[in-house]
């Protein structure tokens, strides 16, 4: 897998690109970025590479100098260089004036990673593993939301389309059961106050720890029907193709919730000799639902019903 990240839209580039924006010596890198001339504004760098670095007069011009000649090279010799630590965070290791300049002229941040700390190196080691297996055939299921997988080749990497049902249903809270990775609950993180997802395989469970703690949810590493005698009562349940490995009736009866999303599989796919003759509405009659939505997720049909009394 390549070293290479890209910072995007996630919570861990967000803070990098927070600490870049709130660095010592902006208005002048701002400068460098337009390419101004450096005798135009000499004083705020000298100033902060003496007060700040401990730098001699003469010293702080040469590296003002020196920085905005490189300032200026279209293509710079070294790459900007990460470390990534065992919760996922992103540290520049060298190049944050590169950085912070290739922010100001609004190109993509691209970096490095050439260190990775041990945890953070295991967790990306399984599920590269994971990826080779037969289960996962090569890729991954759904994204992980992290700069350091954005390269894994992803099956599924649209989220499912609830984002407009759950912000015109007022969905404040939403349980996804058999969770992967957390990218369904991810994907609703601006409307929903909580939400929780369960998984039991230990490696997709510590990715959704990783994914869904980042905006305030929580990962449960347990069995989903276990998890579901707790008889906790949540807004939405999300049960995407996830019914047909579970012992339905008693899962269904366990569902504590206003409305339940579910996809089931295909007849063509071998998940859907577990499941009764037409069973979107074999799981609609036994939650006593009425549908209130109905689109395509994955290649399956996705069906969310309002759960009767």
């Amino acid at each position: 897998m390549s070293s290479w990240i890209v910072l995007g839209d996630d919570p861990w580039s967000a803070r990098v690109i927070k600490k870049v924006e709130e660095s010592a010596h902006q208005e002048t890198l701002k400068l460098w970025a337009a390419g101004k001339p450096v005798t135009e504004y000499d004083t705020p760098y000298v100033q902060y590479m003496k007060e700040v670095k401990g730098a001699r007069g003469r010293v702080a011009s040469r590296m003002q100098r020196a920085f905005y000649e490189l300032s200026r090279e279209k293509r710079w010799r070294n790459p900007i260089t990460f470390q990534v630590r065992d919760d996922g965070e992103l540290h520049c290791l060298d190049g944050f004036h590169r950085l912070n300049i290739t922010h100001h002229r609004g190109l993509p941040l691209v970096a490095k990673v050439v260190e990775r700390d041990e945890g953070w190196h295991y967790l990306r080691e399984r599920v590269q593993a994971r990826m080779q297996s037969n289960a996962w055939k090569g890729k991954l299921h759904h994204p992980i939301p992290h700069p350091d997988f954005r390269g894994f080749p992803i099956h599924h990497p649209t989220p499912p389309p609830l984002l407009e049902f759950v912000k015109q249903h007022e969905v404040r809270s939403a349980l996804d059961v058999g969770c992967h990775f957390g990218w369904s609950l991810y994907s609703l993180r601006s409307a929903i106050s909580e939400g929780v997802g369960v998984d039991i395989d230990p490696i997709t469970h510590r990715v959704a720890s990783l994914v869904l703690g980042q905006c305030g949810m929580q990962a449960v590493n347990e069995d989903v029907l276990r998890y579901l005698q707790k008889r906790q009562h949540f807004d939405l349940v999300l049960a995407l193709n996830v019914l047909h490995h579970v012992p339905l009736d008693k899962t269904l009866a366990l569902l504590r919730a206003r409305y339940v999303a579910f996809s089931l599989p295909t007849p063509e796919e071998a998940g859907s000799r577990r499941l009764p003759n037409n069973p979107y509405e074999y799981v609609r009659q036994r939650l006593r639902g009425t549908v209130m939505l109905e689109d395509m997720f994955e290649g399956r049909i996705l069906v969310v019903v309002k759960v009767g009394e």
